[in-house]
């Protein structure tokens, strides 16, 4: 292998380190890429797609049913063999005028038996046009198409939890790294100390136990270091995962987060009515369809005893008796059930408990949808107030530190209170 070859080979390496060093992922990229790796979002699109289907299938009940069908034969002996005797009897009157026709007849050549049915064929085309069945069709369509529509309410709902999904488990790994940076400022102010005991020790300003007081406090930092990048490489696996993007493991470390959010509002700014929330909601709708399918059932179960209406007309041409022939015909049909009253009496019945059933059900749900509203307005309001109070300890915790450490530099504090000034200031970042 020549030199340059591998200078170019080093440089390729060195060129797709860098770009994975560089590889930042936003939070719109994981909602992005999960639209469309998501296995309920995909599965929610092909019910989609079925319940489209379904709405066709419904639609073609309007149409002619069209049916073309054949048919041939050829009997062993003639299906129907008539004499004179199956005409005639067997009396004595019936014998003589058997006899003065079968002389007549064979004079002129005639037969006096006749041979039906021997063979045959024929083919027909029909067309059904059902005029009124009950309601049954137009009710069977209306409910295709609410199978559409709620079809398309859960595609949304299973967009919204997948995107739910991949926020929660991106503002897990978002965490993590800010308390990362934490503890790294902590590492760095320990290390600090560290130089300073290690000096203050040297001059006889300071003991053993002083130095190793900061050494195992580092130690622990360190630890905890250690399992918080444990922790991230999970959590980044875990939402890279879930939103369908991949990566390598190796390269976990050198992949970096940012949520795109320059700074958040005050909450005031999504304030939103919780009745016209919880109504505007995919969930209600859902329960609206659900109450009017219902209806819908119970419209198709008594539309089963009404009377059926419809017209058709055929075509056909074939042989049974005599030369081949063509024919047609229309014809209109009424069904009236006279024996189904009590099954369909007993069907109402059921659909009418399942109905009220749905109705109960979205008057307690529609509760809730407003109950949910409001905790996640109140959630909302308590997280920005948390996060308020949560900066405040920070900021607090940082001036204490800061002024610990002046003090120990004068020497008007021990090596104690400014270990555990510091280790407040790591809490409250952690919280």
């Amino acid at each position: 292998m020549t030199k340059n070859r591998i200078l170019i080979l080093a440089l390729a390496a060195v060129s797709g380190l860098c770009a994975a060093q560089n590889r930042c992922i936003t939070l719109q990229d994981c909602l992005e890429s999960a639209q469309g790796s998501d296995p309920y979002v995909k599965n929610a699109a092909l019910d989609v797609e079925s319940a489209t289907a379904m709405k066709k299938e419904a639609f073609v009940n309007y149409l002619p049913k069209l049916s073309l069908s054949g048919y041939g034969y050829k009997a062993i002996d003639p299906l129907i063999n008539i004499g004179l005797e199956d005409l005639l009897g067997s009396s004595e009157a019936a014998f003589n005028a058997k006899y003065y026709l079968e002389t007549v007849a064979g004079l002129g050549g005639i037969d006096t038996q006749w041979a039906f049915l021997g063979s045959g064929f024929g083919a027909v085309v029909s067309a059904a046009q059902p005029l009124y069945a009950g309601g049954r069709i137009v009710n069977g369509n209306a409910l295709a198409a609410l199978g559409v529509e709620a079809a398309r309410l859960k595609g949304k709902l299973a967009e919204r939890e997948s995107a739910d999904k991949i926020e929660e488990k991106y503002w897990l790994a978002e965490s993590l790294a800010e308390k990362k940076k934490a503890l790294a400022q902590a590492v760095s102010f320990l290390e600090s100390v560290r130089k300073d005991v290690l000096a203050a020790k040297d001059a006889g300003l300071a003991s053993e136990a002083d130095l190793m007081q900061v050494l195992v406090k580092k130690k622990e930092i360190d630890q905890q270091m250690q399992k918080l990048l444990r922790g991230e490489k999970l959590a980044k696996m875990d939402l890279f995962n879930a939103a369908g993007i991949e990566y390598r493991f190796l390269e976990l470390d050198s992949i970096s987060l940012t949520s795109g959010f320059d700074s958040l509002q005050d909450p005031q700014a999504y304030y939103m009515d919780a009745e016209a929330k919880a109504a505007e909601s995919g969930e209600a709708r859902l329960l609206e369809l659900n109450v009017r399918s219902k209806e819908l059932e119970k419209k198709m179960a008594l539309g089963e005893s009404l009377p059926q209406v419809g017209v058709g007309a055929s075509y056909g041409y074939g042989k049974i008796i005599g030369a081949p022939r063509a024919n047609g015909a229309v014809y209109a049909t009424v069904s009236i059930p006279l024996t189904d009253w009590l099954k369909t009496s007993q069907k109402m019945k059921r659909c009418s408990n399942e109905l009220r059933k749905s109705q109960n059900e979205k008057e307690y749900l529609d509760a809730q949808l407003v109950l949910k509203a409001n905790k996640e307005w109140m959630d909302l309001q308590s997280a920005w107030e948390d996060i308020s109070v949560k900066e405040d300890d920070v900021e607090l915790a940082s001036l204490l530190l800061s002024q610990k450490r002046s003090a120990y530099g004068a020497g008007m504090c021990t090596l104690t209170e400014l270990l555990e000034c510091q280790t407040s200031l790591q809490k409250s970042e952690a919280e």
